[in-house]
């Protein structure tokens, strides 16, 4: 027994991999770090583990964690629960499930606190706060705002939709994305900036980037850029060369690895070695010449994999008597179209 403990110990002293990893020797020189066990936070392999995450509890005579009953948070070997989750209490070591919006209990119905946004009723039970309503003691008293209102009296009412956080419907603290403070009011930032302050942009919306206190567009195809010559990420149908500029793909591809090479095709159109090659006519997706899916207005003609019109006013149908969205203008009715 003492050397098997002796033998434990020295195999945890070597773990050097982050938490939830052990270490995994590939070659006397060479070892990489692989995730532990399920419910493991701490291993040094992959069948012993040294400290379990919440929810599980360590087995002592296996090394593997088990893991604990629903609602609880640390429990026994035997699986009996010593801790329950938020908004959970303990009975005779199992735990259950407390009524909507309670924090705590001592049973079902009878909350002790209650979670952000309710407040305790004379029934013990936990009820709503009124809309916008942070913390409050009735429905009708509130004592704290949610952002967005302020506290007027009792009751929470709403800032002016250019502010995130206010003391009054005109007198803003902080301001919503495209807007900057100006004393107490929220002025709107230029059309180019995604956040701003009184002296100009701080931050640029995609395909544009920051050039001083102004937004620059940056090169074609390109997404997020340094400067307008430097891309970093470009557009769904663009390559990022390594001279920074972006590269369109062939123009049925929706992505290219290479300037010829398509790793995925537009919509009416499918892969054919490195190429998209446009689908039979009317169809949306199509696995190399055969119609998977057909275009408004078409249903799929199973016997020989093409698209064929739906009846007259019929915007879609499953065949050519079946009849399952009207045209504008028309409705369905029996079996006929009415307009």
């Amino acid at each position: 027994m003492k050397l098997a403990l002796m033998a434990l110990l020295a195999l945890l002293a070597r773990c050097t991999c982050p938490v939830y990893q052990y270490e995994y020797a590939l070659s006397p020189s060479q070892s990489v770090c692989i995730t532990c066990m399920t419910g493991c936070s701490q291993c040094c392999d992959e069948t012993i583990c040294k400290v379990c995450q919440t929810g599980y509890v360590l087995d002592s005579k296996t090394g593997v964690c088990l893991q604990c009953p629903s609602n609880c948070d640390a429990c026994d070997e035997s699986l009996n629960c010593q801790t329950c989750s938020t908004g959970a209490f303990n009975q005779s070591g199992i735990c259950l499930g407390c009524s909507t919006g309670c924090q705590s209990c001592s049973t079902p119905n009878h909350c002790t606190t209650c979670q952000a946004k309710y407040y305790i009723t004379s029934s013990n039970g936990c009820a709503s706060c009124s809309t916008g309503c942070k913390t409050c003691s009735s429905l009708t008293i509130c004592t704290a705002c949610s952002n967005g209102y302020y506290l007027f009296s009792t009751s929470c009412s709403k800032c002016s939709s250019m502010c995130t956080t206010c003391t009054s419907s005109n007198t803003c603290q902080s301001c919503a994305t495209g807007y900057f403070l100006v004393g107490t009011f929220c002025q709107s930032c230029a059309l180019t900036c995604s956040t701003c302050d009184a002296t100009g942009c701080l931050t640029c919306p995609n395909t544009t980037y920051l050039l001083g206190t102004v937004c620059s567009s940056c090169g074609a195809g390109c997404n997020k850029c340094t400067n307008s010559t430097s891309c970093t990420e470009c557009l769904a149908d663009y390559l990022l060369q390594s001279s920074g500029s972006c590269l369109q793909c062939p123009s049925l591809c929706a992505n290219c690895s290479a300037a010829n090479v398509c790793t995925l095709c537009k919509p009416g159109s499918y892969i054919s070695g490195s190429s998209c090659l446009t689908c039979p006519s009317n169809c949306q997706t199509c696995n190399s010449k055969s119609c998977t899916k057909c275009n408004s207005g078409y249903y799929l003609d199973t016997l020989n994999s093409t698209c064929a019109a739906c009846m007259t006013s019929c915007s879609q149908c499953d065949s050519n008597t079946l009849c399952s969205a009207c045209d504008s203008g028309y409705y369905f009715s029996g079996t006929a179209f009415l307009n």
